[in-house]
């Protein structure tokens, strides 16, 4: 089981056990969903959930205590246009400056429904060595406002048995209507064999 040894702040331990509550109602298939492997797997864009299996919700105020403190992963899944990276060099193509919440990593299209193997070798890895250099800080999963590829990431990291996974639905955008200083980020390159 790969963990990130749960650490909780008391900021987090009342959302936590509000969380374990409604994580027994929250509905494992909402309108939208593949039936058959539990994620959506297009039009990203629409209005998401209430709740993410496994990975509990994040309000505003707990995300922007643990990032100024630098005690949380700040796991930005934001799409590019559904573009792949180059296969010779795993650069991505960015079209257009991205924005993100300061210290966030930028893992680009890691919310796909239905990732390809690379994808998902590109999703855990990435976790996996950002877990190691924070052990024990919850890992914040976030996209846009009404992006279902935070939801699926959130989801899906909570399936692979990482603990301590929060899920923000608003992410960047509230962090913006906020009036808090955001950064430009540069997609982590694809390990290429």
């Amino acid at each position: 089981m790969k963990t990130a040894p749960v650490t909780i702040f008391a900021a987090l331990s009342f959302a936590a056990l509000a969380s374990a509550a409604l994580a027994a109602e929250c509905n494992l298939m909402p309108d939208g969903v593949d039936a058959a492997i539990g994620y959506r797997v297009g039009h990203y864009s629409a209005t998401v959930p209430d709740c993410a299996p496994g990975a509990p919700l994040i309000a505003f105020g707990d995300v922007r205590a643990l990032a100024e403190s630098g005690r949380a992963i700040l796991l930005d899944v934001t799409p590019i246009d559904g573009s792949d990276p180059d296969p010779f060099d795993g650069t991505w193509g960015v079209p257009a400056p991205h924005e993100t919440i300061p210290g966030a990593t930028w893992l680009p299209e890691s919310g796909r429904g239905k990732p390809e193997p690379w994808l998902e070798k590109y999703l855990r890895s990435n976790l996996d060595k950002l877990i190691t250099e924070k052990p024990g800080v919850p890992v914040i999963v976030f996209c846009r406002a009404d992006c279902w590829g935070s939801w699926n990431a959130a989801k899906r990291l909570a399936a692979w048995d990482y603990e301590n996974i929060r899920w923000y639905p608003h992410g960047i955008d509230d962090w913006r209507a906020n009036a808090l200083p955001i950064e430009i980020a540069d997609p982590v390159p694809v390990e290429v064999e």
